[in-house]
């Protein structure tokens, strides 16, 4: 009897998701299945996964709609007592899924969430955001309130408990760990490895940033006593946007807009001296492009999430 289900969600991920199978296939727990729900990709996704299933190395279904949708749809469905979370672009370590298990045998723990690391090899940009994403992590405390569903696992009877919220296209781990962990402890085991490749282009990271700011505001709107920042996402960093708003409406004034500019950079100086980037250029442009992501994203969210409330009014009218 299988006791954990692995489950990735997948949609358009041809170029990654071959390494993610495989690495899964190595992983050494037995007394586990493989679940990928595509989402519907167009790439050439679907046909590769289906090789594999076509030789019973994995399951595989497809379901239409966004990942909390197929992550719901899933989880109504998963029989074993533990899920294990990760990405299609990700690859995991052989002992990845014993080594989360093990935080379980601690009395009041419901989840696990081990270390995101980032592949050899990976250069410019994309080395510069796991490196700063790297930083995070070697800092989690040993009990966390959330952690990204590419290292995460959980009794499946919680889970089911919490569901993920649908109307969250972005940012919906955030909102499912916060609630998860309501029933008991998320434990971080730093042992248990994935490897993530990350963004390796400036429009693709921008988007990426830009969609994650904007349901960030509705994320927080629920959780409004975690918008003061947490383990992955410290205080400082909801600052940033506005010390470049700040900058930017001062500029008429000349050289009072040096004094938010500093401040930002003030900021920017201190996470060089805790990443220790491989490059300072990449991680300048880096830190600017989230900056003025979230400068965008955070106008856009407001305005998403008055809708919303809109909508819900014109709901309960009906």
């Amino acid at each position: 009897m299988k006791d954990v289900t692995v489950l990735v969600t997948v949609k358009n991920a041809k170029n990654t998701v071959k390494k993610c199978v495989e690495s899964l296939l190595r992983e050494s727990y037995k007394d586990k299945e493989i679940w990928f729900v595509d989402g519907g990709s167009e790439d050439g996704t679907y046909e590769i996964l289906k090789e594999y299933e076509k030789r019973r190395k994995i399951k595989l279904f497809r379901v239409e709609g966004s990942a909390p949708v197929s992550l719901n749809w899933a989880l109504k469905r998963i029989k074993t007592k533990y899920v294990a979370m990760t990405d299609a672009d990700c690859v995991v370590e052989k002992d990845w899924i014993r080594k989360l298990k093990e935080a379980f045998k601690e009395r009041g723990v419901i989840a696990a969430a081990g270390y995101c690391g980032t592949p050899s090899g990976l250069k410019g940009l994309s080395k510069v955001i796991g490196e700063e994403l790297e930083s995070r992590f070697k800092r989690f405390p040993k009990y966390i309130l959330r952690a990204p569903t590419m290292n995460l696992m959980f009794l499946t009877k919680v889970g089911r408990k919490v569901m993920f919220d649908e109307k969250l296209d972005r940012a919906f781990e955030t909102d499912f760990g916060y609630r998860l962990t309501r029933y008991g402890k998320m434990r971080y085991v730093p042992e248990a490895k994935i490897y993530h490749h990350h963004r390796s282009t400036f429009t693709s990271f921008f988007k990426q940033q830009v969609g994650y700011g904007v349901y960030a505001v509705l994320v927080y709107y629920k959780h409004k006593d975690k918008a003061k920042g947490d383990h992955i996402s410290r205080g400082g960093m909801i600052s940033e946007p506005f010390l470049l708003l700040a900058t930017l409406m001062c500029l008429p004034l000349g050289y009072v807009s040096l004094l938010p500019l500093l401040a930002l950079h003030l900021i920017y100086f201190l996470r060089y001296l805790e990443v220790k980037p491989s490059s300072l250029a990449y991680f300048l442009l880096f830190s600017y492009m989230r900056s003025l992501a979230w400068l965008i994203a955070l106008p856009l969210g407001v305005i998403k999430l008055i809708s919303s409330k809109v909508r819900e009014i014109k709901c309960q009218d009906i």
